[in-house]
C-alpha cells in the first residue's frame, strides 16, 4: 500500500506542521538542512522550496513543497524516522499521518490516470462493473453513480476474496464492457500490476473472469412496497429493491419517514434510475411492481405523472403491475398461490380457455361460489373483472379476497364501468389467439396508445389495473424464516 498525498485544509496543514515541529531537532536550522539534504539525495532530486528564517514558516513551506511532489511527504517521513524511530513525537506523527493519509493501493499518478480514463464512462457501465466485483451490500452505500472518484475510493482499500484488489477487477470489467477502454484500460492495469508485483497469469485470470461474465440482459423488477403508516392513514413507508433472477434482492431505498402518495410519486423516477444503473439494464426493461395494501388497490398507479423534466404517465414508460400486500403477509395462502403460478408458467404461452375466469358485470355469483369455482383445480389462474372490485381497508368477505385466497396470481380489471364492454372484447380477442404471457405487454401497449389523450375521449389504456403476483419472487422481506429444530 502507498500514501497518496492530497490537498490539505489550512487546519490540517497546521496540525501536520505542529507534529513535525514536535520532533527533536526540527526547530534547529542545521538539523532541518540535514533532513532536506537527505530527502533531495534519496527521494526528490533537485528539490527546493522557499526558505524562511522562522522555524514554523520554514517547516510549513517544506511540507507544502513535499505535498506538491509525488512521494515527497513519504520520503520526508522516511528520513526523519531514521533519526526519531521509537520516540513519542514520532509515534504521534505516525498517528496523524494515518488519519490524514490512509493507506492506498494506487499512487497519485495511477489514481489521476484512472480518473481520466473513466471520465467519459456512463453510469450504466460503471454500475454494472461495480456490481459484478462487489457483494450486494456495497452498492447501496453509493450516493452517486456518476461519481467516478467516489466509486474508485470505495473500492481501493478493499481486498478481494482471491487476493485480487477489487479496484483492478473493476477496471478490467470496464475494459471489457466499454470498447474505448479495451486498450487503454488494459495498459493501465499492466502498469499497476507490474508495480504491485502481480504475476502476468494473475492479470490473465482477471481477463478470463471478465470474459466469463454473462451479458446483463436478465429481466429486472423494481419492487416498491408501500406500508401503511400506523398513525396517519394517508401516509405510507416506502421501501424499494431490485430483483433479478439468480441474484439476491438489492435494497434500493428504505424509508423511516411516512410519505404521502404525491411524495412517493415524486420519488419513483429516481429509484428507477438507480435500479437500472445497478442492474445494468435499459430502463425500459425494468418492470415496476407495487406491493400495496387493499386500501390502495384502486389507485391508478400506472397513470401517476412522473419526472419533472418531462412529465408523463408512469405506465407509458414501464410495465406497471400491482401485487397484494395482504396476501404477501399470509404464509398460509402461499400453497394454492404457488400451485397456480406453476401451472401458469407451464402453460402461459398458448391459448387456454380454462386458464381465465371472467367476472362480467351483472353476472356475479358472490364470493363463496367464486372461491369454490377457482379453488377446485390448478386452473383458472387469471380472473378478469369487467368492473373494479369493492373498496375496502383489508381482506374481507368479497370477490377480490376470494380470488386471493384461491391463489389466483393474475387479476385484471377495468377501473371505469363505462368501458366494461370494451375491456371484455379487447382482452377476450387477445387471449383467444395467445396465452396469458401476452397480457402485460398488451396492457403496456394500451397505456401507451392512450398516453397522449387529453381527456377528449375515454380510452381503455387509461383505466386498466393489472395484478401480476409472481409466487416465485416473494421478496426476502416477506420470506418466512426456516423453522428451528432441536438437534437429534
Amino acid at each position: 500500500m502507498v500514501w497518496r498525498e492530497r490537498v490539505l485544509s489550512v487546519a490540517e496543514h497546521g496540525r501536520l506542521c505542529d507534529a513535525f515541529l514536535g520532533l527533536p531537532g526540527m526547530r534547529d536550522k542545521d538539523s532541518r538542512e540535514l533532513y532536506v539534504s537527505e530527502l533531495t539525495r534519496t527521494h526528490l532530486p533537485a528539490f527546493s522550496y522557499p526558505r524562511h528564517a522562522d522555524a514554523r514558516h520554514d517547516v510549513w513551506a517544506l511540507l507544502t513543497g513535499c505535498l506538491e511532489r509525488e512521494g515527497g511527504l513519504g520520503g520526508l517521513v522516511e528520513v526523519v524516522r531514521v533519526f526519531h524511530q521509537g520516540s513519542r513525537p514520532m509515534a504521534h506523527l505516525d498517528e496523524l499521518l494515518a488519519c490524514l493519509f490512509p493507506d492506498r493501493l494506487l499512487t497519485s499518478t495511477e489514481y489521476e490516470e484512472l480518473l481520466a480514463l473513466l471520465a467519459g464512462v456512463g453510469p450504466r457501465s460503471l454500475g454494472t462493473a461495480f456490481r459484478q466485483v462487489t457483494s450486494s451490500f456495497w452498492w447501496a452505500t453509493v450516493a452517486d453513480w456518476d461519481d467516478v472518484a467516489g466509486l474508485v475510493e470505495r473500492l481501493e482499500p478493499a481486498v478481494g476474496d482471491d487476493g485480487t484488489p477489487p479496484v483492478l477487477a473493476f477496471v478490467d470489467r470496464l475494459a471489457h464492457l466499454v470498447a474505448d477502454l479495451r486498450t487503454t484500460g488494459h495498459r493501465w492495469l499492466d502498469g499497476v500490476g507490474s508495480r504491485l508485483g502481480l504475476r502476468p497469469p494473475a492479470l490473465a485470470e482477471l481477463c478470463a473472469a471478465s470474459r466469463a461474465q454473462p451479458a446483463d440482459d436478465r429481466p429486472g423488477y423494481v419492487v416498491l412496497h408501500l406500508h401503511p403508516d400506523g398513525v396517519d392513514a394517508d401516509r405510507y413507508l416506502l421501501s424499494a429493491w431490485l430483483q433479478q433472477p439468480g441474484q439476491p434482492d438489492e435494497v434500493l431505498f428504505r424509508d423511516d419517514v411516512p410519505r404521502s402518495i404525491s411524495q412517493i410519486t415524486a420519488h419513483v423516477v429516481g429509484l428507477v434510475h438507480r435500479a437500472h444503473v445497478v442492474a445494468g439494464a435499459e430502463v425500459e426493461e425494468l418492470t415496476l411492481e407495487f406491493i400495496v395494501p387493499r386500501g390502495l388497490i384502486h389507485q391508478p398507479i400506472d397513470q401517476w405523472r412522473v419526472d419533472e423534466v418531462f412529465p408523463h404517465r408512469l405506465g407509458t414508460s414501464h410495465p406497471v403491475v400491482v401485487r397484494s400486500l395482504d396476501r404477501m403477509r399470509r404464509g398460509d395462502l402461499r400453497g394454492r398461490w404457488r400451485r397456480k403460478w406453476r401451472w401458469l408458467t407451464a402453460n402461459d404461452d398458448r391459448p387456454a380457455p380454462a386458464a381465465v375466469h371472467w367476472l362480467d358485470e351483472g353476472a356475479r355469483a358472490g364470493p363463496d361460489r367464486l372461491f369454490a369455482e377457482l379453488v377446485v383445480a390448478d386452473a383458472p389462474v387469471a380472473v378478469l373483472m369487467a368492473a373494479p372490485p369493492e373498496t375496502g381497508a383489508g381482506l374481507g368477505r368479497d370477490e377480490l379476497t376470494a380470488v386471493l385466497y384461491a391463489g389466483v396470481p393474475v387479476v385484471a380489471w377495468c377501473r371505469d364501468p363505462a368501458l366494461s364492454a370494451t375491456f371484455r372484447r379487447d382482452l377476450g380477442e387477445l387471449l383467444e389467439s395467445g396465452g396469458l404471457d401476452r397480457l402485460p405487454g398488451h396492457v403496456l401497449r394500451l397505456r401507451r396508445q392512450a398516453g397522449g389523450n387529453t381527456g377528449a375521449e375515454l380510452l381503455l389504456g387509461e383505466h386498466i389495473t393489472l395484478l401480476w403476483d409472481d409466487a416465485d419472487r416473494i421478496p426476502e422481506l416477506f420470506a418466512q424464516p426456516s423453522r428451528l429444530r432441536a438437534p437429534r
